[in-house]
């Protein structure tokens, strides 16, 4: 991200005023440079928690919407409950619907919770399942050990987190292919997409505790050596 987490210092024209046109200048730097990465531009971290953004953007080279998310009330550490649920679904839907005025892809590049928190391990299943929902990719922040982050997913000794668990999945890591779709349901992991001139192969990714792996492709079995590999090429 060029800006992690803009804070206006309360100025409410700020993402109009300062931000929207910064990231113009920068899109046209990087056009006019030939720069390949996209650019990973990000709302003011106040309305992360549901309140609509005012930014307006429109990138002319490869753009990435990066949304971050943190309950306003567990991050102080309060409960996590059913009104965050309702909080949690309503920023994303506003992040979502801000993408697709931007025309661009959205990305969770920040979310996280520490397991102090009463509820963290529900906010984590909210999250992931809305964010499958929306075929949203993103990062858990932080990859860390809690000494220096509540929300990390090490403990001092090095042993996991109890938040590490459920961010540990079967993901789509590259696909080669157009309007990817996925679904999960108990011990299995299902990806479509539309075929497309792509020379590199699709990469997936299962994590090494599973057990019993099988993979298909067009309802025919591939041979996969899990786990001496974790990453499935088709």
């Amino acid at each position: 991200e060029i800006i992690n987490e803009p804070w206006p210092a309360g100025a409410w024209e700020f993402e109009r005023k300062a931000l929207g046109p910064f990231y113009e200048a920068a899109d046209a730097m990087r056009i006019e440079r030939g720069f390949e990465t996209p650019l990973y531009f990000e709302q003011v971290i106040y309305t992360s928690a549901g309140i609509p953004s005012r930014l307006r953007f429109e990138p002319e080279g490869a753009a990435v919407y990066a949304a971050h998310y943190y309950d306003p009330f567990c991050h102080e550490g309060g409960p996590y409950g059913a009104f965050g649920g309702q909080l949690m679904r309503t920023a994303l839907e506003r992040r979502v619907r801000e993408a697709n005025r931007f025309g661009t892809p959205m990305m969770y590049t920040e979310f996280g919770i520490s397991p102090d928190v009463e509820g963290y391990d529900r906010y984590l299943r909210d999250i992931l399942g809305l964010l499958d929902v929306r075929q949203v990719s993103w990062v858990y922040y932080a990859y860390d050990k809690r000494e220096h982050s509540a929300n990390g997913v090490l403990e001092a000794d090095k042993t996991p987190s109890p938040v590490l668990a459920p961010l540990i999945q079967v993901y789509a890591q590259r696909i080669a292919g157009r309007d990817p779709a996925w679904t999960r349901r108990p011990g299995a992991f299902e990806l479509t997409y539309a075929p497309a001139e792509i020379e590199a192969p699709t990469v997936i990714f299962a994590p090494g505790d599973l057990r019993d792996v099988r993979a298909t492709v067009d309802g025919e079995a591939v041979a996969f050596a899990h786990p001496e590999t974790l990453y499935l090429e088709v």
